[in-house]
């Protein structure tokens, strides 16, 4: 891959929670056909950003599954190496 990101790979302070969900979604397809370790960081990044939105998931139980989402693609980053 290139080493400068493309627009999918950053979030901005400007995307809303849906934009940043589907740029989960389109790069969880992009690693499942190629296994690169920036993908899996840019998964992590965005999962991140939509957590430190206030107010946009208020269940305790949500929050915490998105947590251990991100722990688990901040692993396959790991792997990745």
């Amino acid at each position: 891959m290139s080493p400068k990101p493309y627009p999918i790979f950053v979030v901005s302070a400007q995307d809303k929670p849906e934009q940043i969900e589907a740029g989960i979604r389109l790069l969880v397809r992009l690693y499942l056909i190629q296994h690169e370790k920036m993908t899996a960081k840019a998964v992590v990044m965005h999962i991140n950003a939509l957590l430190s939105i206030p107010k946009y998931i208020n269940d305790i139980e949500t929050r915490c599954q998105y947590r251990q989402l991100a722990e688990h693609w901040r692993r396959l980053a790991w792997i990745d190496c």
